[in-house]
């Protein structure tokens, strides 16, 4: 779930908080799902996401707050003492500046799991392959962190009167570093035919689709993406 990621999020800012580094490099490397977000499991990639924050979004006093806890803003290594160092930059008591930096650290927990979540997009990739002179082969290789929750894809092809409808293989079933394969689907074509081919894979974030096609016979290729869905018509000659 969405609330889930964003949940485990949070216990990891609150985590590199409490650091005498605060978020270090050290510290990122410590915190999986912020790594997976923000860097595709790169420590240092996340660390600079996270050290760009304040030129990558709208400003706000509460997430100011969160840059000083975390040590991004303060060089000071406690948590008090970076606390101590916001207030008396902003002439407030330190009670109203632990307010702000938990609410700024919320902020960053939603911020990291939606806005910001680039690196760890998932992808599905579809590629066609001309296999015969009247055969078209179908593959889809769908590749998700395990910190974004997304359903099964299904992969549906018609070709003339035939349709075809193909489960991408469940986590359960074949996954390794995040990856899902499926099984390819061969289609038999003839002049004339559309061929209509869609996928759907539902979840809590809208997938990256990548066509590749090399299929050698089709004299028209349109695609078309909306949402969690992809779909692809071909026209043979």
């Amino acid at each position: 779930m969405a609330d889930d990621v964003e949940a485990a999020v949070l216990v990891e800012l609150k985590a590199l908080r409490k650091r005498t580094a605060g978020a270090d490099l050290a510290g990122i490397a410590l915190c999986p799902t912020i790594c997976q977000l923000l860097g595709n499991g790169d420590p240092a990639a996340a660390q600079g996401a996270l050290q760009n924050l304040p030129f990558g979004v709208e400003w706000s006093a509460e997430i100011e707050a969160a840059c000083y806890v975390l040590g991004l803003a303060s060089e000071a290594d406690t948590v008090l003492g970076r606390l101590e160092e916001y207030a008396s930059e902003h002439y407030i008591d330190q009670r109203q500046a632990r307010r702000r930096s938990e609410l700024g650290l919320q902020e960053l927990a939603r911020l990291i799991t939606t806005n910001w979540t680039r690196e760890a997009v998932p992808t599905l990739r579809l590629y066609l392959t001309r296999s015969g002179d009247h055969s078209i082969d179908v593959h889809v290789v769908a590749d998700c962190p395990d910190v974004i929750d997304m359903g099964v894809p299904t992969l549906t092809c018609t070709s003339g009167e035939a349709t075809t409808t193909t489960e991408v293989q469940t986590p359960n079933e074949a996954k390794s570093g995040g990856q899902r394969v499926s099984q390819g689907v061969s289609l038999s074509v003839s002049d004339g035919d559309e061929v209509v081919i869609s996928v759907v894979w539902p979840g809590t974030m809208w997938p990256r689709f990548v066509v590749t096609h090399d299929e050698g016979r089709a004299r028209q290729v349109v695609t078309e993406t909306l949402g969690a869905k992809l779909l692809v018509r071909l026209l043979i000659n």
